[in-house]
This record gives C-alpha cells, structure tokens and sequence, in this order.
C-alpha cells in the first residue's frame, strides 16, 4: 500500500521546491446536509494551505439544523456556497450534490471530501504532488479515522482490519478487473478530464454506496486507480456516538456487497469463524481442562489480535482495542442482518433525514 508523506515533515526549503512544482490548481468539493457540528473544522482545516492554487466550493444540500447560517457567516474568497436544490427523482442526496459541485469546479483536479474530514496542514500540496508523480485517474485514501467512543473504538478498527487483509489493495493500481478495487469517499481525487470522461456522479445518481462504484467506472473507462495510506495527509471522524455508527454500517453493508446474500451469509462466516469462534473454543477449553485445545485456541485467538495490533500503530487507533474483534465481529453480523431487513423488507436505508428502498438504489 502506497503512502503519501506529507511534504510538510520535509524541510522548508524542499516544501518551497516542491511547491513551485507544482502548478495545477484543485478544487476542493465538499457536500454538506446538517453538519453543524464538522464543517467550520472541516473548512478551516483546508485554509490552512498555503502552498497552491485552490478553491473551495460547498454545497448545502437543504440542511435543517444551523449548517446554513454557519456557512453564511463565511468571509472567504476561496471559498463559493451553492445552495442545494430539491433532490430530483431517481438520485441519492450525495451524488446529486457532488454532481452541483463539479459543474461549478475550475480546477485541474476536483478533491471531493466529506464534511467530517480534515485535511492536515500541507495535506493538499501532498496530494498534488502524488497525482503529479504517480498519475492516477482518481486517488482515494485511508485516512487517520478518529475514534473517541467506546463504540468507535470497537466497530472502526475492523474497517481497516477488512481493508487490510481481505482486499487485494496492492493489485487496484495494476489490476484492469473492476472487480479488484477499492475507493473511499471521504476522499477522492480525479483527474478533471477523467471524472467527466467516466459521467461522473451523473453516472451513478441512484448508487448509495458510490465510491466503490466510481472505482468500477474509471476503470471501465482505462483509468488507473489508486488506493494509498492517507493517514499523513487527512482525517476523519465517522460517527460521534453509537447510534451514528449502527445507522451508517445499516446503510452501507448490504449495499456494499451488491446486494448479495450469499455474500452477506459469506460475511457472517468469514468473521465467525475468524474472531468470535476461536473466543467460543477458548472458554469451552478453559472449562474443560483441555491443555491441547487450550494452546490452539490461544493461537487462533491471538494471531488476529496480533495482526489489528500492528494496524492500529500504523493507522493510529486505539491498540488496547485490538482485544476487541470478537466484539467488533459480532456488531458487523448484527449490521449485516439490519442492513438486509432495512433494505428489503424495511422502509428503507435512511440518513439524515432520507430514506432510500434497495430497488431505487440498486
């Protein structure tokens, strides 16, 4: 997994290099609906860049908490406001908004990012310079995810627990199957002609899960694609409490998978087998006295913990949590079940304030 170094570790004459190098300007993309909370941290985050040429440009996609008033108070000439319209039929909120946004982008390169995330002071110079150096048609990353509750803590990890060891993310780069990919939405960077040669979020108005699906259309449109180690250059804070974190893995697994059950039953087997089987052995072997099965299943259980151990140095989580995947597993099958029952047999996946039905987003 590529890493991109934020210049800013490097010494102030080598940041001044490296930014006469570089002349493009990015258009930093952000959709926002009742982020009253995330996006002054969010917007001050970027203007902190003083290296390139950029702009900035949110969309308030009908908010109805205090988001408005707080981007209004804004003084800024980088930074543009477009007021969202009615969602049309046949769109997802996101999409529709993201689709506003790049008819409105300038830049070389559109850098759409969501409104929890911060991008790290130098972050966007060393952006640039990665699509500059290893050319890609859209650069999505890992970023630092900020865990603060106990809930966070357990079920976030597992992300990139998935990502890490499941995912053959060394072969999305020079794979040419759409099937071998990986893309985040928190941030995703494109090449300007190549986001509208692939349509763009017009393409995907009705896809829920759209990162994953814009992976697919650069590459069915010979775009490279490259999923890098962003934790240098951005952060994000997914979901503040426990009810955040159910309602977007509710949203986003079933859709996730394609809407596939026998993927979903696969997902149940894959994590009860790898996390909370092992925890089930141990205690029966501890109950039993049984000293051969004791040391295998001590095996069994540890490794796993072992390998999130050394994740969450490299992705500055939590380590102490890393005791915690038969946990984290279980809530995965527990959102996996009401992602289905939401989806197919529910009113729908809902967030902030929309529901959407599987048949209007598959």
């Amino acid at each position: 997994m590529k890493k991109i170094k934020n210049k800013l570790n490097s010494s102030s004459k080598r940041l001044t290099q490296d930014s006469q190098k570089f002349n493009k300007k990015i258009s930093v993309l952000i959709p926002v609906r009742n982020e009253e909370n995330n996006i002054l941290k969010c917007l001050n985050s970027v203007l902190r860049e003083k290296h390139i040429e950029y702009e900035i440009i949110v969309l308030n996609d009908n908010s109805t908490d205090n988001t408005a008033n707080i981007l209004n108070s804004i003084n800024n000439q980088k930074v543009k406001i477009i007021q969202g319209e009615p969602l049309p039929e046949g769109w997802v909120g996101k999409n529709f908004a993201c689709h506003r946004l790049s008819e409105s982008a300038t830049g070389d390169y559109l850098l759409f990012i969501d409104a929890d995330t911060e991008i790290k002071e130098g972050g966007l110079l060393s952006a640039g310079l990665f699509m500059e150096n290893e050319n890609p048609d859209l650069l999505s990353v890992m970023p630092e995810e900020e865990t603060k509750t106990f809930w966070e803590k357990i079920v976030i990890p597992m992300l990139h627990f998935t990502v890490m060891n499941f995912l053959p993310i060394a072969l999305v780069e020079y794979a040419k199957s759409e099937k071998l990919l990986m893309s985040n939405g928190q941030f995703m960077m494109f090449k300007r002609e190549s986001y509208f040669k692939s349509g763009g979020h017009k393409k995907l108005k009705n896809k829920i899960v759209e990162d994953v699906w814009f992976g697919r259309l650069i590459k069915q449109t010979g775009g490279k694609v490259i999923f890098a180690d962003g934790v240098d250059i951005i952060k994000c804070r997914m979901y503040s409490d426990f009810i955040g974190v159910w309602n977007g893995f509710s949203k986003n697994l079933f859709p996730g998978i394609s809407f596939s059950i026998i993927g979903l039953i696969n997902i149940f087997i894959l994590y009860g087998v790898l996390f909370v089987l092992p925890l089930l052995i141990l205690i029966y072997s501890l109950f039993t006295v049984n000293t051969d099965l004791i040391k295998l299943s001590v095996i069994n259980f540890f490794i796993p913990v072992i390998i999130r151990i050394l994740q969450a140095i490299k992705f500055r989580l939590s380590v102490i949590y890393s005791f915690t995947n038969f946990i984290g597993s279980f809530m995965i099958i527990l959102f996996g079940i009401n992602s289905l029952r939401i989806l197919r047999f529910g009113r729908g996946s809902q967030w902030k304030g929309r529901y959407y039905k599987e048949s209007e987003i598959k």
